[in-house]
């Protein structure tokens, strides 16, 4: 290997395709790693749904935000249905995984004031005892508690109709 004949090599024709294929891909790699890096550290949801039907209202955003105490939702349902699931457990999961996705919206509104947490009322029979006293536990079953946890305030909210659809308001 002798330096004239590398040099040679690069200054061809077919060597500076090359080093010009090869700058390419360098730089087409390097700008999808910043695109890729900004996107992940700057992450917004846009909802694009003609009723607006996946993101809040803006008199909730604006409660949320000017929440000045902690709320914490807690929601009851069962946390792991049946196996061979019939019509009214899909429901149920299809409900359950409606309510985590109100949830997450609002705790994305306002993460320092709102928590939320799903529990299995036929696992903490004691939580259970905290909220509804002797009230029998099949009557708990997708039933949510937003609590102030400061001063121990409770709402229980029975969701005004089986599609959820109203769900926000009636959290709100």
């Amino acid at each position: 290997i002798s330096l004239s004949s590398v040099m040679s090599a690069f200054f061809s024709r077919s060597g500076r395709y090359g080093v010009n294929a090869t700058i390419m891909v360098a730089a087409f790699t390097g700008i999808v790693v910043v695109i890729n890096f900004v996107s992940f550290e700057n992450n917004s949801r846009t909802d694009v749904t003609a009723t607006n039907q996946s993101s809040l209202h803006n008199s909730t955003k604006r409660l949320l935000k000017n929440l000045d105490q902690p709320v914490r939702a807690t929601a009851f349902y069962l946390e792991d249905p049946d196996p061979n699931p019939s019509q009214g457990t899909l429901d149920q999961l299809a409900r359950r995984s409606n309510v985590g996705e109100t949830f997450r919206e609002f705790e994305v509104t306002r993460s320092s004031k709102f928590e939320y947490r799903f529990v299995d009322y036929t696992l903490e029979p004691e939580l259970v005892r905290d909220y509804f006293g002797s009230i029998q536990t099949p009557f708990i079953n997708e039933t949510i508690v937003v609590e102030n946890t400061n001063s121990g305030i409770i709402d229980v909210i029975q969701p005004s109709d089986r599609s959820y659809s109203e769900l926000e308001q009636d959290l709100y």
